[in-house]
């Protein structure tokens, strides 16, 4: 795997409230944008990104359906990690998290995914979005309320719907997909994609290698005055 990564502050936030681990041996990835601000969000991704990576790294499951149950029971216990710690901390009541996972087994990627991270997959010269964002606007998008177009500018594009450790229960959307030699998976945070439109994306992969598309990207988020954490990871597969 050809792994290029990076998680910053940004020009506004004082705190990074993005988190990211993962092995490569084991083919665990894991991204997440914290939320409740004054530290809150910075525990919250940390706790969520610890606690996957802690459960994934030491699951034995080989096929399909044990991964995917591996990937939502390790989610599962982020959320009561999280949601827990908050109950019991009357400071950090209201935090949560984003939390994007991709598990590589063989020839499959395994996804997890709540909140509006994303996940994305670069192959035959396109990008595709794996993942649906969990916030007002894609619900407004869906029900043809408002366009695609009109999404990307709405004054609440960033309102969640649906994040990790902010109620007890939490409803998690798995999935996989075929990937082989060649093929690049991306996990970001909204830091990112404010900044870099798909499309732009594809023809970046297409013409440059991995290391230098990073060096772009980063660059082109801070001319553009960087107004949140953000953290871009991504795998090229060999």
């Amino acid at each position: 795997m050809n792994i290029q990564v990076f998680s910053k502050v940004g020009s506004v936030r004082q705190h990074n409230e993005d988190s990211y681990a993962y092995d490569s041996d084991k083919g665990i990835f894991v991204i997440a944008d914290g939320m409740g601000g004054h530290l809150r969000g910075e525990v919250a991704s940390d706790m969520a990104v610890k606690t996957v990576m802690s459960e994934l790294t030491s699951a034995v499951s080989t096929e399909g359906t044990g991964i995917m149950s591996d990937i939502e029971r390790s989610m599962q216990a982020a959320n009561q990690s999280v949601y827990t710690y908050a109950m019991n901390h009357s400071d950090h009541q209201g935090m949560g998290t984003t939390l994007s996972v991709v598990h590589f087994v063989g020839n499959q990627a395994y996804l997890g995914h709540v909140g509006d991270s994303r996940i994305y997959l670069f192959r035959d010269g396109e990008v595709t979005r794996l993942t649906k964002d969990h916030t007002m606007v894609e619900e407004l998008v869906d029900t043809g309320t408002i366009s695609s177009e009109q999404a990307k500018t709405h004054p609440k594009k960033n309102v969640l719907v649906k994040a990790l450790g902010t109620q007890e229960e939490l409803d998690v959307d798995t999935g996989q997909t075929e990937v082989k030699s060649g093929n690049i998976i991306i996990l970001m945070t909204d830091g990112v994609y404010e900044y870099v439109e798909e499309e732009y994306l594809a023809e970046l992969l297409s013409e440059k290698p991995l290391s230098e598309v990073e060096t772009i990207i980063d660059r082109m988020i801070c001319d553009g005055g960087a107004k949140d954490n953000y953290t871009l990871l991504m795998v090229g597969l060999k």
